[in-house]
């Protein structure tokens, strides 16, 4: 068995597989080391001028609050960003990625067309239900980011003067580092800039032409790919961070949409943690034995850490094995570390497979390369598991059914 010898050190994370109970055959090393021949990926290979479009955006940053519409790539990464920096953010991002007539309205109730921008992100600018929540905001000023290409959400834009910035040719679930985020990101007054290269470092240091040896994405995928074989198909992500734990939904949507299609493939679930303690630990120790521990823990907290003081009059109340003066001292940080510790230690005493990703903070650079490091540890799993980890065939057909109903109801 390979459990590695060390963390990985790297500029704000360190990923440690030592627990992971895979056994790496030359063979799997081998094709890792060949992925350096493969095209660079679209997000890696794409470069946006920050400054440029700092500049573009000038005239759109005199609006105090944003109604951002978009689905899935068009609003998760920016949304994880956003609400991990939520010590810095300035301004209200509303996002609406539902056509719920209530949560439409309350949108509606709590802003103001004078003060409020609409940003609608559709990257073919033909998704029905973000042209449907436009609809709903007529008197709003908007901004568009769409493709350039003549398609619905472009002839409306162009119709009716809308403000355009262009979409780039990446994928939504890989698009973190381009317009899709960084407009929002920019408008709403969230370090852009730090987000930006935190994602650049991390195509540098889990890109393709990092070698297998340095490269902790590479080797995580390898250790995942080697489980997978053995039929472990699950991965749960527990995250002892309020603010990384924001990442969940785009992580979800990495996972999913790149690694579960032709029947086969990874299953993933993700949680806040502690919490997730309470739910689905009983998942993972006492359910089938198909499921990896991937085990994300923030090193330091921005908030000032807080010792706790045991009053006298309470301290000799009994707590389990022993007595409530026990909590005397400890800091809240340390209790975060021994939740994780106290299930991390379990697994490996169960023999559970684990992995411990350890951002040093949920500052603006750490998001930055913790989501670059998703992408290329979902881009890696792809290729190994051999399924291209950049369609999404069967998300298609449903969208197809919906605008048929839609037909079906105009006619009557």
């Amino acid at each position: 068995m390979d459990f590695g010898r060390s963390f990985h050190r790297l500029h704000m994370i360190h990923i440690d597989p030592r627990y992971s109970r895979a056994t790496l055959t030359p063979d799997v090393i081998e094709r890792c080391r060949t992925f350096a021949k493969n095209p660079l990926p679209a997000f890696a290979a794409y470069a946006p001028n920050l400054a440029k479009l700092s500049k573009q955006l000038a005239p759109y940053k005199k609006f105090k609050q944003f109604i951002l519409i978009g689905r899935g790539g068009s609003t998760a990464p920016f949304e994880a960003f956003y609400r991990s920096q939520q010590n810095a953010k300035t301004k209200t991002v509303h996002v609406l990625k539902t056509t719920a007539p209530d949560r439409i309205r309350e949108i509606q109730k709590t802003t103001n067309p004078k003060n409020t921008l609409v940003l609608a992100i559709s990257k073919s600018g033909e998704t029905v239900d973000v042209l449907e929540d436009l609809l709903s905001f007529q008197k709003y000023p908007v901004l568009c980011v769409t493709e350039p290409n003549k398609k619905t959400l472009h002839q409306i834009q162009q119709k009716m003067g809308f403000g355009l910035i262009p979409h780039p040719p990446v994928g939504g679930r890989y698009s973190g580092g381009t317009e899709c985020a960084l407009v929002p990101l920019l408008l709403s007054g969230t370090d852009a800039k730090k987000i930006l290269s935190g994602i650049q470092k991390s195509n540098k240091r889990f890109g393709l032409q990092t070698p297998y040896e340095k490269n902790p994405a590479l080797q995580t995928a390898a250790h995942l790919y080697s489980l997978y074989q053995n039929g472990f198909d699950e991965w749960f992500a527990p995250v002892y961070s309020p603010r990384l734990s924001a990442f969940a939904e785009v992580a979800t949507q990495l996972v999913h949409e790149s690694l579960a299609k032709q029947t086969h493939g990874i299953t993933f679930v993700t949680a806040e943690a502690p919490q997730s303690q309470h739910h689905t630990n009983q998942r993972f120790f006492g359910g089938p034995s198909n499921m990896i521990g991937l085990f994300v823990t923030e090193q330091s907290f921005d908030a000032p850490n807080q010792k706790l003081k045991v009053q006298k009059a309470i301290a000799n109340i009994p707590l389990r094995d022993s007595t409530v003066g026990l909590l005397q001292g400890y800091t809240l940080a340390d209790s975060m570390n021994y939740e994780f510790l106290g299930t991390f230690q379990n697994a490996i005493a169960k023999e559970k497979p684990v992995v411990h990703i350890r951002v040093s903070d949920a500052g603006a650079e750490s998001a930055g390369e913790l989501y670059g490091f998703l992408e290329w540890l979902v881009v890696y799993t792809g290729w190994l598991i051999g399924i291209n980890p950049f369609d999404q065939p069967d998300v298609e057909a449903s969208k197809q059914i919906s605008e048929q109903l839609r037909h079906q109801r105009s006619k009557h």
